[in-house]
Order: C-alpha cells, then structure tokens, then sequence
C-alpha cells in the first residue's frame, strides 16, 4: 500500500519505537499526512496492537483526508465567517440557528452568538414577512439549492428595520442530503433609505410636474380665452372703426366748408389714432404669447424706404419741418427677411419723432454694421432736432406703456406700447435698439437688424425719398380700361360698412351692389355674372369662408367658380390670413378698409379688358 520509500521508513521507525518502548498494547496515531509520489497529500490514522510475549505489532490504518478536509474547510469558513462585515449564519432543518457570526450579532442588536442562537429564524423577520420567508422561500431553496431575496430582519432592541439582499442556500452532507441551510446576506439598509429618499423625491418631482403641468394648461386656457377675446375685440372694434373711418374718408370727398374739413379730419386722425392703438396691443399680446412669426422673404429695401417715407413727408410738410432719407452706397439694393416688421419699426420710430418735433427736421438714416458675401447687419436711425428726453427716463422709455411724463402724454398723447413693440420686434428679429437724447436737443433712436442676402443680384431699384416736406405721389389708380364694364359684389352685414364699401366703389367708377351673408352671395353668384367679390368673413345664415368653399366647388351652380374673392373682414389676428387664403380666397384686406388698400387689391385681381385674372398673391 505505501510504496513510497519515506514513508516506509518512517512507519519502519515508529513500528520499531512502539516494540522497543514497552508502552501499553494498544496505540493510535491519527492524522498521519502521507504523500505518493505525484499525488495530493492523504491523511490516515493508525492504530497498532502489540501480540504480548512477541516481538509483533499489527496496525490498522484509515484513511480521513475527507474529514480532514471538510475540517480544514470548516476553519476557513469560520475564519472568513468571523472577520466578514455581511451577516452569515447556518441552520438547521428546524430552523433554529447553529452559527451567526459576530457581525450579524451586532446587526441585530443581540450580545453574543449563544443569543443569538437561542432565536428561532422565524423572529428574525418582522411579522408581516415571516409566512413568506418561512412557507416559501426557505422551502424553494431547499428544492432549487439557492435563492435571494431583498428583506428585512428587525433589530432585537429597537425594533428598526434592518434591510438585507438575502442570499441562502441549502446545506448537504456527503450523500447528498440536506441538513439545513446558510446564508450569507449583505446590508442594504443605506441603500433602501437612498431608494426610497430617491421614491419621494421623484413623487414630489411628479407631483410638481403634474402641478406645472395643470398650470401650464390653465395657461394655455387662459391664453386661448386671451386670443379669443383679443380676437372678439379685434373684430368688435374695427367693424366700427371701418364705418367711421370709412364714412369720414367719403365725407372728406364731397364739397365741405374749411370748418366742416377740420372736423372730418380730426374725426378721421382721431379714428387712425384708435385703430393704432389696437394694432399696438394685438401686436404685443402676439409678442407676449410667443405667436408672432417672421417671415422670410426678398425684398427691394430702397421701395420699401421709399413707401415708409412718402406718407411721413406729406405730414413733415404740414408741420413745416424738413424730412429727409438716406441709404449709404455699400448697403445692399435687395435683402431677405421680414420686411412687414422693419417697415413696421421705422413707422413707430418716424412716427414718434415726428411727434414730438415742432421744428427743424426728422431724418432717417441706414448703414451698415458688418456683411459678408451671404448676409449683412443694417443700422437704422431716426434723428430729430425735437423735445428730447433726460438720461434717467433712458431706461424706462422702452417699457410698456411708459411715457416721459403726464405732461407729455396729454400734449402729444400715445400709450407707450410703440417703442415697447419696437424693442420686441428688433431682438425676435435678432438685433438691438437704442437711443441718444439731450433734454431740449433731440433724439437719435437707432437698431441694428441682421438680413440674408438673395442668391441671385437684383437690379438697385429708385432710392428713398429725400425731401423737405413736399408730398410724395403714392398708389395707382385705375386705368379707365380697367375700370370700363367691372362689377363687384359686396358680402357684408353690417350696413354702414356695405355704404362705405359701395362708396368707396362708386367714387373709383365701379358698378357694386351689397348683399348681407354668404347664401345671398351664393344666390346672386348663380343668376349674374361679377367681376370680383369683396367676402365679410364673419356673416349670419352662412359666413365668407363656406360661402367661398361652394363658390369654389366644381359641383356648385354659380356661374364662376374662379370669381377673385377679396376677404375684406375685421378677423386681424395672427393666421387669420392664412385660413382665408387656404379656404380658396384670392387676397386679404382688413378693416377698417382704405381706399389705397382697396385700390391695390383691385388692381391686382380686376380682369384686363382680355378677360385675363390677376395672378396669385397677397396683399402687402
């Protein structure tokens, strides 16, 4: 059996010590480590029995290297065990404890391991988890070997919870059966408290999100009831507007005495002074609500100073001042961007100037800041030689409705919205406004705008007016060949409006009769031929937008179904002319109507004597 020859010798050696000795008959060694050549180390134990009288010695030897072993591996294990900072601990098939370690002692609030062995694993865990821990889960590790679950186990003094990843497994003998079972469990306790501050948070952050979300709701109601009523207003106010201004536009037309003149014209100032003012406020509550979208087109700048400034000119000459324009050589002829918004804070800008200038000159100014080959930044400035202002009223001008003091604002009048609007529409459209102002020396209001350049060079138009209060023709009338044999039909309920539309029409020479809602527009639509329909669109019985999609359906029994139609209508707010230019409407007018705004769309959608229509497109 022990063919290595060490061993030999070294069994020859005790054998022989034993006989010589005269020790008791029987004798024992255990844990003799043994080890064949090229193999692990074997442990045996021995034990030798002297025949009396005779020099002989019989030994019986037994092999335990695997109780050696699982002893050896039993002190590791509790070598780890004791040393580890994670709760381990053996059971057995009762579930009562056979070992905890000295960590899970302290986890659990006991003195010492006999302690914490007197407890049955059933009062480790809080009661609402024992039927669980103890009919399910223990009972599937049993069947599956292993197993983990997230727990509780209560502290035996303070009754607090202590959070453990519990991983148990079963515990087998040497056949294979099972004895009880071990655990090795790992503290979560911060880890939950972090989940469940975690949990909280994120509830309170829901619950602040659900809470901004309602008032974020809450606010696009109340912006939508905003703009609705903005929208209500809008219409409610220039459908009479449009009669006053309108009547007071024909009035100004027949044979007045110079008394019966001033009136009708401080009727007809008094009315384009209301009719600005809600401009002013549709265009800033657009402003506030995020709604107002610029638009990118090309444009001929040297035009467009040349319109802004032919009406400033006639009103410079009737206060005896100086108005001049000028456009330096290196701006460019053409530009790309929102021409309605620069046009619109040159006229605020010129407009104020002029207001508050009783002598010398206003003068309008363009430079150019900085441009490469595909864009250029503009500067703007208005001077005049008016009131001018103090440094401390500098920071408040642009402030809605701020004027520089009530003096001032009962001897000039405005709302303060002008220059407000001014600064919104200068940084939407990516540039800056300023000003420069002594007291009783003048003002110079200034912004800077950035504009694309068109791929393809256009040709440099007619430059800005420059003149010293001389008025400055605007508009085109009709050709009489133009005019000869047109006839419009007029959709409009409101009777004062349909007289000032029919005088309007009459005085330029047309043919027009009225009617007051879309099924009469329909009707006369069927029996006799028009040239062109001016289309209410707000109307009782049927509006101008159903009256208009019949007009357009192949399948109607109106005479033309691509009759020009004109909304002429009080509906001014953001999309209103795109819902009536996609509803099948050729153009857009609103109201209140001037007569220059009428004779454009005419001009653009009359037939030619050929019979030809105008093309498609938008007033301006």
């Amino acid at each position: 059996m022990y063919e290595d020859p060490a061993f030999r010798e070294e069994m020859k050696s005790r054998v022989l010590k034993d006989i010589a000795s005269g020790e008791p008959e029987r004798m024992h060694w255990e844990s003799i480590p043994i080890t064949r050549k090229g193999e692990k180390t074997r442990f045996i134990s021995a034990r030798d029995v002297r025949v009396p009288n005779k020099p002989v010695l019989i030994s019986t030897v037994w092999d335990i290297t695997e109780q050696i072993t699982a002893e050896q591996e039993r002190q590791k294990f509790f070598l780890l065990a004791e040393s580890s900072s994670e709760f381990i601990g053996m059971c057995d098939l009762e579930m009562q404890p056979l070992y905890v370690n000295p960590a899970g002692v302290r986890m659990v609030g006991l003195p010492d391991m006999a302690a914490a062995c007197r407890v049955g694993v059933r009062d480790y865990f809080f009661p609402e988890d024992q039927d669980f821990m103890v009919k399910e889960f223990f009972p599937r590790v049993l069947r599956d070997g292993h197993g983990d679950v997230e727990i509780r186990l209560r502290h035996f003094q303070t009754g607090e919870p202590l959070w453990l990843f519990y991983y148990l497994f079963s515990v087998r003998d040497a056949s294979g059966k099972a004895v009880g079972w071990a655990t090795v469990s790992r503290d979560i306790t911060e880890r939950k408290r972090a989940d469940e501050e975690l949990r909280e948070a994120n509830s309170r952050l829901a619950h602040a999100l659900a809470q901004a979300e309602n008032l974020a709701v809450r606010a696009d109601a109340a912006n939508a009831a905003k703009s609705e009523f903005l929208a209500n207003m809008s219409h409610e106010i220039r459908t009479p507007m449009n009669g006053v201004i309108g009547m007071t536009g024909l009035l100004l037309g027949t044979d007045l005495t110079d008394e019966q003149r001033h009136y009708a014209e401080t009727i007809r100032g008094s009315g384009e002074t209301l009719l600005a003012l809600v401009n002013q406020v549709l265009d800033s509550s657009k402003i506030d609500a995020g709604k107002l979208q610029l638009e990118e087109v090309e444009f001929d700048l040297g035009s467009l100073l040349a319109d802004v400034t032919a009406p400033l000119a006639v009103r410079a000459q009737g206060k005896g001042l100086k108005f001049n324009c000028s456009m330096n050589p290196d701006v460019p002829d053409w530009l790309s961007g929102d021409s309605g918004r620069l046009r619109q804070i040159l006229l605020n800008l010129a407009d104020n100037a002029l207001k508050f200038t009783q002598c010398g000159q206003v003068s309008m100014q363009v430079s150019v800041c900085a441009q490469t080959d595909s864009d250029v930044v503009l500067r703007f400035a208005v001077i005049d030689t008016g009131i001018g202002f103090s440094a401390e009223l500098r920071t408040k001008l642009f402030d809605k409705f701020t004027q520089a003091d009530a003096s001032t604002t009962r001897r000039y009048g405005g709302t303060g919205l002008g220059l407000a609007i001014c600064k919104q529409l200068a940084e939407l459209m990516g540039g800056e406004i300023g000003v420069t102002s002594q007291l009783g020396l003048g003002s110079e209001f200034w912004f800077t705008v950035p504009f694309g350049k068109p791929a393809q060079p256009k040709s440099r138009s007619q430059g800005p007016a420059e003149s010293e209060g001389s008025a400055i023709p605007h508009g085109n009338f009709f050709p009489a060949a133009r005019r000869k044999g047109a006839r419009i039909l007029v959709a409009e309920d409101n009777v004062v409006n349909q007289e000032v539309a029919l005088g309007i029409l009459h005085k330029l020479g047309f043919r027009a009769e009225a009617v007051a809602d879309g099924v009469e527009v329909v009707e006369v639509l069927r029996t006799l031929p028009y040239s062109l329909v001016l289309m209410d669109v707000q109307m009782p019985e049927m509006d101008g937008l159903e009256a208009t999609r019949i007009i357009r359906d192949p399948k109607s029994r109106v005479l033309d179904h691509q009759i020009p139609i004109i909304a002429m209508t009080a509906h001014a707010m953001r999309g209103d002319r795109e819902h009536c230019l996609q509803t099948g409407m050729n153009d857009y007018i609103a109201k209140p109507v001037s007569a220059q705004a009428l004779i454009d769309a005419l001009n653009r959608w009359l037939p030619e004597e050929t019979g030809e229509k105008g093309e498609m497109q938008t007033s301006s």
